[in-house]
């Protein structure tokens, strides 16, 4: 709305836009499919915005305030189950978060916790994609272990910032950068509690 008011003379108000498609013989079918508001609706604070689409096919808007991220490493703990890498749900972006839901009600201590399927590997933390260092490059799990693929993880693959490779609990216990990843919050730096590394450990030399 800032770009617009500064290329444009007037306001535009409220306005729809629309798509469709055409056919031989004058055929066509048009749907509205865009509606914009005026921009003193929304307030002037950052703010996460979601569409939901029912399964009746209406479309809900909302948005919310984006609360202050915490200055501090994030603080990660292991969940105690693993999740099922078949999962479909695991891939997309639905309502259905009961496993994000009770993975954090466990969390005890830690700001966020690290998902992983019934193969050892990482998936993803449960607000977040993962992002590790990794003999000096940038590593997230591969999307085949079970995870959202995030725009803001698709964008840095597709720049070459991070590239996908499988990394077992091991590494992450390893590793010496650990990152979480998302549209709204960017770059976040975060570290697994330090009973995370003892119990991966153990499991380890069982």
């Amino acid at each position: 709305m800032e770009i617009l008011s500064a290329i444009e003379a007037f306001p535009r108000r409220i306005y729809t836009g629309a798509f469709g498609w055409l056919k031989p013989g004058r055929q066509a079918h048009f749907n509205f499919a865009i509606r914009t508001v005026l921009a003193e609706s929304f307030p002037s604070s950052p703010q996460r915005v979601r569409l939901l689409l029912h399964s009746d096919g209406r479309l809900e808007g909302t948005f919310l305030p984006i609360d202050k991220a915490p200055s501090d490493l994030l603080k990660l703990s292991f969940a105690r189950q693993a999740v099922d890498s078949r999962n479909i749900l695991l891939f997309h972006k639905t309502t259905r978060r009961e496993i994000y839901e009770k993975a954090l009600s466990e969390a005890g201590d830690a700001d966020e916790v690290v998902l992983w399927n019934e193969r050892g590997e990482i998936t993803e933390c449960c607000t977040a994609n993962l992002v590790i260092e990794k003999n000096g490059e940038l590593i997230t799990p591969a999307v085949t272990c079970g995870l959202l693929q995030g725009t803001y993880r698709r964008d840095l693959l597709r720049r070459g910032i991070i590239r996908e490779e499988v990394i077992n609990r091991q590494e992450l216990s390893k590793s010496a950068r650990i990152y979480l990843v998302n549209a709204v919050r960017k770059w976040r730096r975060a570290e697994l509690l330090p009973d995370c590394n003892a119990r991966s450990k153990k499991r380890a030399l069982q």
